[in-house]
């Protein structure tokens, strides 16, 4: 039996390499002899540059950098197996857990360290850089990153100005030349499982902001610099990005990425089904298993086990999802290619039981599916 296990990271809990290597115990409970690929995934988010740089056997560059209140940190990023690709994830230097929560602040917090990386990354001679946006603590639309790639954003008295989202509404004028120098030759692709637009009910501050450590009483003034902002970069680049899927993400990253360094975005888990490759596994396996801590409303939307069953249904596969925790009706991923959802718990048990026991239970659900799969299999091949 040949089986591809792609799942996700259970957030919070086990990344996806732990995930995948518990799925293969209870698989090889079930069936010893069992053909086992292991391809850990990732959506765009946390986790994406680890997943592809062990994944295509590539290595990490490390550098210090700075947090999103730019104090200096050590941070890396990634070059793959092909020696020509480097990842960039923003969380790893503008990422929400690198600030304490008595720090966390959008007016404030800045997307510097990101532009750093990718500066570092093209000084080095790299010109293909996908950038993971996602888990940021920043609502700065990208300004701080434009100004670390030296993009020159200015007040009405030429001087610049200075970061967080608090700072948009002082930008008078942009000059992006020794920016548009530097990037000369250069891809740039973005990788995000978020759809937002910049502004708005459902864009990055109304949104996202909260999250990040805004009061309710802060999002018109993050909005309002949002907006003002917006008006500047579009009226610079000649289009305006801010509506576009994904210009909210990161908070507002994917807009400055998009509407000044020419950018293009993908849905990550899309790009990561391409760069590793799954397609063809998915062709080999006889059963799939793919798995995430939390399936809902939201995993239809771009995430990984949306992914790999829309590739199980191309190819006529039976997809088997683990989860943690099973939210709402399922139908509208069974259409979209799932077979089955199983949550892992196997008895009424507490959230933090399930984080704790979660190798164990992932372990005995695959087993038991597998168990299931086989026997199904057997009749099958009787008739």
């Amino acid at each position: 039996m040949r089986v591809l296990v792609a799942p996700d990271s259970f957030k919070e809990n086990l990344d996806a390499k732990q995930v995948s290597a518990a799925i293969e115990k209870g698989i090889k409970n079930a069936d010893p002899l069992s053909e086992i690929q292991l391809c850990p995934m990732a959506d765009g988010g946390e986790g994406s540059m680890q997943t592809l740089v062990e994944y295509t056997q590539g290595s990490y560059v490390d550098l210090h950098v700075c947090n999103p209140l730019l104090t200096p940190i050590p941070a890396s990023y990634g070059v793959l197996g092909d020696g020509e690709t480097v990842v960039v994830e923003s969380a790893a230097t503008i990422g929400l857990g690198l600030l304490k929560q008595e720090e966390r602040n959008p007016l404030k917090t800045s997307s510097y360290g990101v532009g750093l990386l990718i500066r570092h990354a093209i000084g080095s001679g790299y010109r293909k850089i996908v950038i993971c946006i996602g888990g940021t603590a920043t609502n700065d639309g990208g300004a701080g990153m434009l100004q670390a790639m030296g993009c020159y954003l200015y007040k009405n008295d030429g001087k610049c100005i200075s970061t967080g989202n608090q700072a948009l509404s002082e930008v008078y004028g942009i000059d992006t030349s020794k920016m548009d120098d530097l990037l000369d030759g250069c891809e740039l692709i973005l990788a995000s499982d978020v759809i937002n637009p910049l502004l708005g009910a459902n864009g990055a501050t109304y949104v996202f902001a909260q999250q990040k450590g805004a009061n309710e009483k802060d999002l018109p003034l993050l909005e309002s610099n949002l907006k003002y902002y917006a008006a500047i970069i579009a009226k610079t680049a000649g289009t305006d990005f801010s509506s576009c899927p994904g210009a909210g993400a990161a908070g507002g990253l994917g807009f400055a990425f998009m509407s000044l360094m020419g950018a293009k975005m993908r849905k990550g888990v899309e790009l990561m089904i391409e760069l590793l490759n799954v397609e063809a596994a998915v062709t080999e396996a006889d059963i799939i298993f793919t798995g995430e801590g939390s399936v809902d409303f939201q995993t239809s939307f771009g995430k990984v086990i949306s992914g790999i069953a829309a590739l199980g249904q191309k190819h006529d596969k039976p997809v088997a999802a683990l989860c943690g925790r099973k939210v709402g009706d399922m139908s509208e991923l069974y259409k979209a290619g799932l077979t089955a959802v199983f949550s892992i718990a196997d008895s009424p048990m507490s959230i933090e039981k399930s984080m704790s026991d979660a190798e164990s239970l992932l372990e005995n659900q695959a087993e038991q599916v597998m168990r299931l799969f086989m026997r199904g299999t057997t009749i099958k091949k009787k008739y």
